[in-house]
């Protein structure tokens, strides 16, 4: 078979009755192989559009993050600070038991800056992500991300956080978690990762090559993990009886309240995660939709901290440790 012939087999990516997709970049769809112009047409900018489409999976890890933070912080933060450029956070106690919460969110008013306001996010949660946002990640893979393995990598930091947490600022770790994709040789040879708590270390994009951001953040060896191996662990923490697993307990709720405001969106919408990844080369496009979506999500995690079924969850916890 001929590179052209293989550039528009059967794809796996989601495509309409009698159209061939791209089996490259995943990104485009034709109507049929006859087209002697096609492959002409699409081949200069077939790299270029696989880079877009894992930018924007970059993207939407990101803000989809940023959303499930907003409302699962384990932290009960009512002060920051911001001194020679460090974001000081001060964590203040909670007793559960008076509280009634374990989860808190965090107020608009102390972080008035994006850009601080994720890094804040992001302190001491960089392998959350990974952990409940996993199946969220597969939904976007369901599209066919073009790349020979997905896999999760612990690597450690070359520049301390931007961020930390007051009065234990020495135990915060600068170890985190980031997913890293790689591509089959002789396709691109190119390897990215995807960083969602960049802006922890103050890196941006989300999305880089792999070398580059290696060379750039990472000190030291990485440790490679298969995909969906720290949600393994976040749940094992959560079989923990008590006040130990319930912080683990009450996120993987918090991911499924995520992943019910995903699915109405894509009822509403008639939309799926991959195919908001591929919508036409449109920037605005794809922002105006991926805005959308997290504002669904905004709305679903919104009912979380006042659910049934999170109160019972807490106090089920209260009970058990004879508080």
């Amino acid at each position: 078979m001929s590179r052209r012939d293989q550039a528009f087999s059967t794809p796996r990516a989601p495509r309409a009755p009698g159209q061939i997709v791209c089996q490259y970049c995943t990104m485009v769809s034709f109507c049929s192989m006859k087209c002697q112009s096609i492959f002409t047409i699409h081949k200069p900018i077939c790299h270029q559009l696989l880079a877009q489409l894992m930018d924007r999976m970059g993207d939407t890890t990101q803000r989809l993050f940023q959303i499930l933070s907003e409302n699962t912080l384990e932290k009960n933060i009512m002060k920051v600070n911001k001194l020679r450029g460090v974001i000081q956070i001060y964590d203040f106690p909670n007793d559960i038991v008076t509280s009634g919460h374990v989860l808190f969110t965090l107020p608009n008013i102390l972080t008035p800056d994006l850009d601080d306001r994720r890094a804040i996010l992001s302190v001491d949660r960089t392998e959350y992500a990974a952990a409940y946002l996993h199946d969220v990640i597969k939904w976007m893979l369901e599209g066919s991300i073009p790349c020979a393995s997905v896999q999760e990598a612990k690597v450690h930091m070359k520049r301390p956080p931007r961020a930390v947490v007051l009065p234990h600022q020495d135990n915060n770790s600068n170890t985190k978690v980031i997913l890293q994709f790689d591509f089959f040789k002789g396709k691109y040879d190119r390897s990215v990762v995807v960083d969602p708590t960049g802006q922890l270390h103050g890196i941006s994009p989300p999305t880089q090559k792999r070398k580059e951001y290696y060379d750039a953040h990472v000190q030291g060896k990485h440790e490679l993990l298969d995909l969906g191996y720290q949600q393994q662990v976040f749940k094992t923490q959560a079989r923990q009886p008590g006040f130990k697993g319930l912080p683990y307990k009450a996120s993987f709720m918090a991911s499924d309240y995520l992943k019910a405001g995903i699915t109405k969106w894509m009822d509403d919408t008639h939309l799926t995660l991959p195919k908001l990844l591929r919508v036409p080369n449109d920037p605005k496009a794809f922002q105006h939709q991926l805005q959308n979506l997290i504002e669904y999500c905004a709305c679903a995690m919104s009912r979380l901290r006042t659910s049934s079924e999170y109160t019972k969850l807490v106090h089920d916890a209260i009970i058990f440790e004879g508080a």
